[in-house]
């Protein structure tokens, strides 16, 4: 009896979407396998193509042999090669164009370095972030951030991500910071968008009438399903917050007009457990736009992903792609409204260029057709177009490098060193040849990923994670095989524009 149930334990564990990468001359595929057919993803087109099971045997010859006649012996590799489809160069992908100043977009504020839970994981140390006591923004700090983020403002609009610790905290600072930039940017002319990363606990009707004025995007924290939640986020009592974060705040949420989204992490030990997750959320609770990440933090982190559970959590992500395809393809849910698939499905349907998105004069409009992610060094815009900036005033190049005093780029007071904005514009993980981005099938898609994780593994921002990229690949593999199905079932559902 053990043998047949380790049996059946392996069949349920095995992948359901492979995928492998395949060099060519200059460039590079990927052949992803799923169980509905295979696909040869083309790089630097971002474009895929359906294989037969001949033509992928072929492909995955030629893996193992690199002998060149037993790829071009596909006749759809073939015709795709000689129509210069397929394995082209990176070109007309624009090379990374370097900035001579802070083109700000987004300012992460940490207006609060206190909570008033005790999540386990937190990478901010429960909101104190590692100074043992609660330290609040000041009502002058905050104006000096939003004069800040103005003087350096990249575009014709600028967003405020208001964090903590936990924001609600700080609500006299809260509030005067939104109203004084909400009113700067009216005599301006400068659109102003705000989000608050909230875990909920106090949201009341005063809250929620103060978020619809300012149109606040609220994101909510919390883990998915009951058990799960309540071992990883705490109160001060150590007791669970999964009732009261749905059935009273969240709850409080869904009935009014405010525009939130549900942010959940996953967790290594766990990962068997996402599909768990994400029905809760969805099918339980029914929030109907979330995000899910994995957690982020130093070795050790309660919770992370490690190579002792990182095949448990592939597979766990490989089924929970399986139900979002359902729910996209069966029961309408908007794939817009679920990270990190929006993500980088967003990506496929743009195909954005890698090139600075400002124009030099008028402080820099956006160049219609651009993105944001590709006009620094790495995905997020962190250091350029992007920085988080402490309760204290002091300013850094995100809030995951807050307290590393190597990512310490200035203050609201004094400015910031222009060596940091040197260093930050002239890096780009694609191009960066000690990075395995510009070998990696994933990188128009991936677009290099989070600089804090090298700061945390490598202590340098242009590292790269092994276990993070293998999670990323996963997620962009099963990305890619939805918005191929969507092309061909309903082509006019692929928008970046959420229904």
């Amino acid at each position: 009896m053990p043998k047949l149930i380790n049996i059946i334990r392996r069949s349920e564990n095995r992948r359901l979407v492979t995928f492998r990468n395949i060099a060519y001359l200059e460039s590079n595929a990927a052949l992803i396998r799923h169980p509905q057919g295979q696909l040869l993803f083309d790089v630097t087109t971002s474009t895929s193509f359906e294989l037969t099971v001949e033509d992928a045997e072929l492909v995955e010859r030629y893996a193992e042999t690199r002998d060149a006649a037993d790829l071009l012996r596909s006749p759809t590799v073939s015709h795709l090669v000689s129509e210069g489809k397929l394995f082209g160069n990176d070109a007309h992908r624009k090379a990374h164009r370097k900035s001579d100043r802070m083109r700000l977009q987004d300012v992460v504020v940490q207006i609060a370095y206190g909570c008033n839970l005790k999540c386990t994981y937190c990478y901010a140390d429960e909101g104190e972030y590692g100074g043992g006591e609660q330290i609040m923004m000041s009502v002058e700090t905050a104006e000096r951030v939003v004069d800040f983020a103005f003087e350096h403002r990249g575009s014709s609009s600028l967003g405020f991500a208001i964090l903590g610790g936990e924001p609600l905290l700080n609500r006299p600072c809260l509030e005067h910071l939104v109203h004084y930039a909400a009113e700067r940017g009216r005599r301006e002319g400068v659109e102003v968008e705000f989000s608050i990363t909230t875990n909920g606990i106090g949201i009341n009707q005063d809250w929620l009438d103060f978020f619809d004025k300012y149109k606040i995007a609220v994101r909510l924290s919390m883990d998915g399903t009951k058990d799960i939640n309540d071992r990883y986020r705490v109160n001060s009592k150590g007791g669970g917050t999964y009732d009261a974060v749905n059935f009273k705040y969240g709850k409080a949420l869904k009935e009014s007009p405010v525009k939130f989204q549900v942010r959940a992490s996953y967790f290594g030990e766990h990962g068997d457990r996402l599909t768990d997750q994400a029905k809760t959320m969805v099918e339980e609770l029914g929030y109907d736009n979330i995000k899910m990440d994995f957690i982020w933090g130093i070795d050790g982190t309660v919770g992370e992903v490690t190579q002792d559970n990182l095949d448990l959590t592939l597979n766990g992500i490989d089924h929970l792609s399986r139900w979002f395809e359902q729910q996209v393809l069966e029961n309408g849910f908007d794939w817009r409204r679920f990270n990190p698939y929006s993500k980088y499905m967003g990506r496929l349907v743009q195909k954005p260029v890698a090139t600075n998105i400002y124009l030099e004069e008028n402080k820099g409009d956006l160049v219609a057709g651009g993105s944001i992610l590709e006009n620094s060094g790495v995905e997020c815009g962190a250091g350029i177009n992007v920085v988080s900036i402490s309760a204290a005033g002091d300013i850094y190049t995100c809030h995951r490098t807050e307290g590393n005093p190597r990512f310490k780029m200035g203050d609201v007071r004094r400015g910031v060193d222009q060596s940091f904005i040197d260093y930050w514009s002239s890096n780009w993980r694609l191009t960066n040849p000690d990075a395995d981005c510009s070998k990696c099938w994933a990188r128009f898609v991936c677009l290099g990923g989070c600089p804090a994780f090298g700061v945390y593994k490598h202590d340098d921002p242009m590292q790269n994670d092994r276990i993070r990229c293998q999670l990323r690949r996963q997620f962009i593999a099963s990305s890619i095989i939805l918005h191929e199905k969507i092309k061909k079932l309903n082509p006019s559902e692929l928008s970046t524009v959420a229904a």
